[in-house]
């Protein structure tokens, strides 16, 4: 039955502002949506942190000493008692330990200046905290005026737990193991992250498993918060960006109404390069903390953006500051020279407009997405003096090429060396970087040439940069070659430590 045009003039339309205008960000989406309103929404299930390396901002760098020049796993929460935003995390290389941060909660976490070391030494391991040994990959837990830090002891692969009160967050106190590995699993265990369930304390732990020695993440539970905490699932399902090939860690849940959001570290799934490298933070939701769903059409939420984000964006961390805003902290690391930063975000409310049964995100506010601004970005250099034979004339490889880089699409690739060479025996050296495609073919070079070498002294060869666009293919090499044309059958060469090559590749669709 057909209304009349009286009929129709009497409908009451909203007005275009009520529509579409976007208003205060809430956890909560608006009663009665009309079509096409739009909510912004703090949810962590829809928030993100927009692309680019203009949004992250470096917050923490190592300061030598015992950190050395890596520092990462920022465990950071907004600690009441003392106003201020705490953070625990691991520094060190060869010995790891925790160490503690503070910044005032009238200042802007955001700022590298605003963090402030508990002091000059850790707060656990090597003797503090009650623990002598090493200690690292945390996750912490507070409640009812305690703060529970919960670390792995890298000499059996357990977790232990150490404690504090809220008042003297730089006190702690060891309590004990709280965790041994499951059987089928390769320890260390890592990265707890344990959550209050309805009174009983679930712990989610990382551990490889023993077939295909990755990363995955398992579920525990304990009637207390210091443990014992057993096994109840190993590995969870539903988290693995390439199934059977990749890791996934180091998880970070909200509990949001029935849903629980996740924000995890994956390897980069299309953009693996190993089976642990390079990493991303992606978002995941379940109802049952046992089987996951990855959201955001596979997505990464954070990627590797900024220059200290060399190959793992990893650790995510997430917190409600004072204010009301909310913040993201993760490590940046770089694994080929050992390096480790702490970075955060603003995490960005999102605008979700309502399509007459449920609330989708807006095109305009996505997630970084798959595109990588360097996707591979590598970096081989020589440890100790390498020496080798060569023929007159005939190219001698140096141990710092690449021998297989798998990139998602057509790429170009930048190569760039730097070598210090020195020969037994006089004459013309020639240093060449070449690029080549999966069929060993060079499809880009570069060589620098001295023709008066000295015998026994090191010269530096620095090739100049050199570029190949790519127009199919996926996979390449490079390699390194030193040629002496010393009149003699042979020659010894020698190139020196801290020689090195660096390789960065871009796909060709950005």
């Amino acid at each position: 039955m057909s209304r009349s045009l009286s009929q129709q003039g009497s409908l009451r339309v909203p007005p275009e502002s009520a529509i579409y205008a976007v208003n205060t960000p809430s956890l909560t989406p608006p009663a009665n949506p009309q079509n096409g309103q739009v909510w912004l929404s703090s949810r962590w299930q829809d928030s993100y942190i927009p692309a680019g390396a203009a949004q992250h901002n470096h917050i923490v760098q190592p300061a030598g000493g015992w950190e050395g020049a890596w520092v990462q796993e920022p465990q950071v929460w907004y600690n009441t008692a003392t106003s201020q935003f705490c953070m625990i995390y691991t520094g060190g290389v060869a010995s790891e330990y925790l160490g503690l941060m503070t910044c005032p909660g009238t200042s802007d976490p955001m700022v590298l200046g605003n963090w402030t070391r508990s002091g000059p030494n850790p707060v656990i391991g090597n003797t503090y905290g009650g623990w002598a040994g090493s200690a690292q990959h945390s996750g912490v837990l507070v409640e009812n005026g305690t703060i529970y830090v919960y670390f792995c002891d890298p000499a059996t692969g357990a977790l232990h737990v150490a404690t504090a009160a809220t008042s003297a967050p730089s006190v702690f106190t060891h309590v004990g193991i709280v965790f041994t590995p499951p059987a089928g699993t390769i320890a260390p265990s890592a990265n707890p992250h344990v959550m209050n369930v309805a009174g009983t304390y679930t712990m989610f732990f990382e551990v490889r498993d023993s077939t295909g020695n990755r990363w995955q993440l398992g579920r525990a539970t304990s009637a207390t918060p210091t443990g014992t905490f057993t096994s109840v699932s190993y590995p969870m399902p539903g988290l693995e960006i390439n199934p059977g090939k990749s890791c996934f860690s180091n998880i970070f849940i909200v509990k949001e109404g029935p849903l629980y959001v996740a924000w995890l570290h994956c390897t980069w799934g299309q953009f693996q390069t190993t089976m642990y490298l390079p990493s991303a933070v992606y978002r995941a939701t379940s109802t049952d903390l046992n089987t996951w769903t990855l959201t955001d059409g596979q997505m990464p939420l954070i990627r590797l953006d900024h220059q200290f984000e060399v190959d793992q964006v990893a650790d995510v961390c997430l917190v409600t500051g004072p204010t009301g805003i909310n913040y993201a902290f993760w490590s940046a690391c770089d694994n080929v020279f050992s390096t480790g930063h702490i970075m955060g975000a603003v995490v960005a409310p999102r605008p979700m407009q309502w399509d007459g049964a449920k609330w989708k995100p807006l095109v305009s506010a996505t997630p970084a997405g798959p595109n990588l601004l360097i996707p591979f970005h590598g970096a081989n250099q020589l440890g100790s003096t390498l020496t080798t034979t060569t023929a007159n004339g005939t190219a001698v490889a140096v141990g710092i090429g690449f021998g297989t880089v798998t990139l998602p699409d057509a790429s170009s690739l930048t190569a760039s060396a730097a070598l210090r060479v020195k020969t037994d025996t006089a004459g013309k050296v020639m240093v060449k970087v070449s690029i080549l495609d999966q069929f060993s073919t060079v499809k880009a070079s570069s060589s620098f040439a001295v023709d008066d070498m000295p015998v026994n002294t090191y010269r530096s060869f620095a090739p100049p940069t050199i570029q190949s666009n790519m127009t199919s293919g996926r996979t390449y090499s490079v390699k390194v070659e030193v040629t002496n044309y010393a009149a003699t059958a042979t020659t010894t060469v020698e190139a020196s430590d801290g020689s090195q090559l660096v390789l960065t590749g871009t796909p060709a669709r950005l």
